[in-house]
């Protein structure tokens, strides 16, 4: 099976802590909805690709 290392783990339920307590304080903002999902977007995909980099590294193992 292969594995995602604890400190991807860390990042990403730090990145995601962060960005739901930055959407509770955009929302009310006039473009915050749109922040708020390019932001997630960003966020998703910058996690994907470690998680991708991680899985690559833990099958040449």
């Amino acid at each position: 099976m292969k594995k995602i290392s604890n400190t991807t783990k860390i990042t990403g339920l730090i990145s995601i802590g962060l960005w739901i307590i930055a959407s509770i304080l955009l929302f009310p903002e006039k473009n915050g909805k749109a922040i708020i999902v390019s932001t997630a977007v960003i966020i998703i995909a910058g996690l994907s690709s470690q998680i991708i980099k991680d899985r690559n590294v833990n099958s040449e193992q």
